[in-house]
């Protein structure tokens, strides 16, 4: 399978969605298909360690916080 990825590390699954979003900055990236390499993969290439939205949104680059907060409590 193959996905392309900007030099800012976001992703598209067609070549024309590259092209159209991020013009000459991007490669083209061969991603295997069976589930226990593609989750191998995923884990040596750190996919998901921080959360980006899809292209023309905001991006999160870090999880919600989970913490209480005391002045929240009221």
């Amino acid at each position: 399978m193959r996905l392309y990825q900007s030099s800012k590390g976001q992703w598209v699954g067609t070549q024309r969605d590259a092209q159209k979003n991020f013009p000459r900055d991007w490669a083209e990236v061969d991603v295997p298909t069976s589930k226990a390499e593609l989750i191998e993969w995923l884990n040596l290439h750190a996919v998901g360690a921080s959360r980006e939205r899809a292209v023309g949104q905001d991006t999160v680059t870090s999880a919600p916080s989970t913490e209480l907060h005391p002045e929240e409590m009221y």
